[in-house]
């Protein structure tokens, strides 16, 4: 989580021409809505729940790793395709139960705003889910890029598979 009170933040921010953040888990909390929409699925086919946290250790590298790492191992390639599909009808349906901001992002979108420095969200989410759990954070007319790649890992030093949207 950035913190946005240490001291020098603010002469940082001046220095700055552009920010680059995640949004899941950096500028957004959303480990319970994972968490619950990968426990409906799970549930809905008839396998055992995970744990808050054992679900927060398999997020990562996209969703559908984290339906991987959380389901049975013996599952078949179809009952997989099966399992993600649930997810992402569950969690497209609920991404926005318990998902908000950390404290103190949308006072440093604001300032963004303010100075007119443009800031890029990253994220593995697909362009709709993406927009639609950040849509009611955002702080009107943000000068704003993002950088979806839903099925492929983004590492520091290859993004070129991700595809940019405003």
């Amino acid at each position: 989580m950035l913190n946005y009170h240490t001291p020098g933040a603010y002469e940082k921010l001046q220095k700055a021409k552009f920010w680059v953040l995640d949004l899941d888990g950096t500028v957004l909390y959303t480990l319970e809505d994972l968490a619950n929409a990968c426990n409906k699925a799970l549930s809905t086919h008839g396998y055992p729940e995970r744990s808050l946290d054992e679900v927060r250790n398999f997020i990562g590298d996209g969703v559908a790793q984290l339906m991987r790492r959380s389901a049975p191992l013996d599952l078949t390639e179809n009952q997989q395709v099966e399992l993600l599909d649930t997810f992402r009808k569950v969690y497209t349906a609920h991404l926005r139960d318990t998902t908000k901001p950390y404290p103190g992002t949308l006072d440093f979108l604001n300032l963004l705003k303010e100075r007119h420095i443009p800031c890029a969200l990253i994220t593995n989410k697909g362009e709709v889910e993406a927009k639609n759990s950040w849509i009611i954070f955002s702080p009107a007319s943000l000068p704003m890029f993002w950088a979806t790649c839903p099925t492929v890992f983004i590492s520091r030093t290859r993004a070129s598979s991700a595809r940019l949207w405003t």
